[in-house]
C-alpha cells in the first residue's frame, strides 16, 4: 500500500507535532511522504511543509461560524491535492500512535468509542443524502482518505463553503470530516472496505502541554492497552 501522511496542526499544538511525527513508525507500512500543514508553515526535519493558505483554494475568512479553523481545517482534509499518492492518511498533531498499526488499504479503523452527535448525521443526510449510517463512530483520530472518492463526494469548494455557513447558521446541524466520508464510502462503495475498531484513549486540558509532560503522558500510555492516545489542548 502506497500512501502519505497529512499532519495538520495549530500553534497552540506545535510542541506536539515532533511527538505525532515519531509514533508514525507504528504504522506498517511507513507512509511514502510525510506533510505538516501549519497557519505559518512550521518546519521540521523530515516532513514537508505545507502552509494553510498553499493547502487549500480557500480562506479561513469565508467560513461563518464560531469555529472556523476548526472547519478549515476539514477542508484542508478533503480537498488537498498536495500529496503525491491518491492514498493519504489525515492525523492532527496532538495524536500519538501507542502501538503497531497495520494498514492494508482495505480496511477501516474506527473508534470503539461509542459516540453519536446528532447534528453531524443530520447534516449528513440533508446534504450527502446518507440515510443508514453505521452505528459505530468514524471519529477516530486519524482517517485514510483517498483523493479519488473526496472528488466524487464533494461538491466545489466555494460551493461548499457558502451551502455549509448557511447550514451551520441552525444548531440542527454540523460537519464532521471523518463521520461524513466514512459513511458516504460505506453507502456507496459497500464491500470495498472492511471495518477495524481501534482502542483510543483521549487526554486533554484547558492549558498548553509542556514538553515534559507530553514525555510522562507518553510512557503512563506505553503501558496501557490503547492503540492511540490524544493529548488535547481544549479552548
Amino acid at each position: 500500500m502506497k500512501y502519505d501522511a497529512v499532519i495538520i496542526s495549530h500553534p497552540k499544538d506545535y510542541n506536539k507535532i515532533a511527538f505525532c511525527y515519531e509514533s508514525l513508525s507504528m504504522l506498517d507500512p511507513y507512509p511514502e511522504n510525510v506533510y505538516l500543514v501549519t497557519p505559518d508553515k512550521a518546519k521540521l526535519d523530515g516532513v514537508i511543509s505545507i502552509s494553510d493558505s498553499e493547502s487549500i483554494d480557500a480562506s479561513v475568512d469565508q467560513i461563518v461560524f464560531n469555529r472556523p479553523n476548526w472547519i478549515y481545517q476539514q477542508l484542508i482534509k478533503l480537498y488537498q491535492q498536495f500529496t503525491e499518492n491518491d492514498i493519504y492518511m489525515c492525523v492532527d498533531s496532538d495524536l500519538i500512535f501507542n502501538r503497531p498499526i497495520k494498514f492494508s488499504g482495505k480496511t477501516f479503523f474506527m473508534s470503539d468509542r461509542d459516540q453519536h452527535h446528532d447534528p453531524y448525521f443530520n447534516f449528513m443526510k440533508a446534504y450527502f443524502a446518507i440515510e443508514n449510517p453505521i452505528d459505530q463512530t468514524f471519529i477516530n483520530d486519524f482517517m485514510i482518505f483517498d483523493k479519488n472518492i473526496c472528488s466524487i463526494m464533494m461538491p466545489e469548494i466555494s460551493t461548499f463553503i457558502k451551502d455549509l455557513n448557511e447550514y451551520l447558521s441552525n444548531d440542527k446541524y454540523l460537519f464532521s470530516e471523518f463521520e461524513t466520508y466514512g459513511n458516504f464510502v460505506n453507502q456507496h462503495f459497500t464491500g470495498r472496505y472492511s471495518f477495524k475498531p481501534t482502542k483510543v484513549k483521549t487526554v486533554g486540558k484547558h492549558d498548553v502541554w509542556s514538553n515534559q509532560e507530553l514525555k510522562i503522558l507518553k510512557g503512563l500510555c506505553s503501558e496501557l492497552d490503547i492503540d492511540l492516545f490524544t493529548a488535547h489542548t481544549w479552548t
